[in-house]
C-alpha cells in the first residue's frame, strides 16, 4: 500500500508567524515517509517567520502554493494517495482548490483550534491562515492575480454548509463560527 502514497512536505513560508511550524512539518512528514518507506517530496525553501498581514504574506507565498498545487495534481494524476504535512493552514490555499476541482462532492472536515472563515472585515489579526476556507472571500478576490490563480474556489461560500465542516479545539468563540452568509 505505501508504494501508492506520496508524502508531500511544505517547507516554504505561507504566512508563518512562529518558527516552530516549518521544522514541525518537516519532522512529521519525514517521520511518516520513513514509516511508509517512501521518499518524501519537499516543497519550498524555509524562511524566517514574521507577523505580517495576508496582503503581504499571500503574494510572498505564491511560489510555494503553486508548487504544493502542482505536487498534489501530479500525485493524483498518477493515481496515488497524497498525504501532506504542512506548516500552516494557509498551505491549504494551494491544495483545497485542486481537491474541489477533482472531487466536486468532497467534504472537508476542518479540525483546528479556530474556524478559518475570516475575511479582512472579520479578522482581528490579518492572518492568512485564518482565511483559507473562504477563498472566494474579499481577502483573496483582491489578491494579486498570480496568488489568486492558485487560491480560487476551494470552499465557495454557497458550499460551506454542505461542503465543509468545522470542529474547533478551543471553547466556542467568535473565531469558531459559520460565516454570516451560511445558515446557522
Amino acid at each position: 500500500m505505501s508504494q501508492h502514497i506520496d508524502v508531500i512536505i511544505s517547507q516554504g513560508r505561507v504566512g508563518d508567524r512562529t518558527d516552530g511550524a516549518l521544522p514541525g512539518a518537516l519532522k512529521a512528514g519525514t517521520g511518516l515517509a520513513a514509516l511508509l518507506a517512501v521518499e518524501p517530496r519537499i516543497i519550498g525553501t524555509p524562511s524566517a517567520s514574521t507577523t505580517d498581514d495576508w496582503s503581504v504574506s499571500l503574494p510572498a507565498a505564491s511560489e510555494t502554493l503553486t508548487q504544493l498545487r502542482d505536487a498534489l495534481r501530479l500525485s493524483l494524476d498518477a493515481g496515488r494517495l497524497p498525504v501532506l504535512a504542512t506548516n500552516t493552514c494557509g498551505a491549504s490555499i494551494g491544495t483545497l482548490p485542486t481537491v474541489a476541482e477533482r472531487f466536486p462532492e468532497a467534504v472537508v472536515l476542518w479540525i483546528d483550534a479556530h474556524g478559518d472563515f475570516n475575511t479582512p472585515q472579520t479578522t482581528g489579526s490579518g492572518y492568512l491562515g485564518g482565511m483559507v476556507l473562504l477563498p472566494g472571500a474579499p481577502a483573496l478576490s483582491r489578491a494579486p492575480p498570480r496568488a489568486l490563480s492558485v487560491s480560487g474556489g476551494a470552499c465557495a461560500p454557497d458550499r460551506v454548509p454542505s461542503g465543509c465542516g468545522c470542529v474547533c479545539a478551543r471553547r466556542r468563540s467568535s473565531s469558531c463560527r459559520w460565516p454570516t452568509a451560511a445558515p446557522a
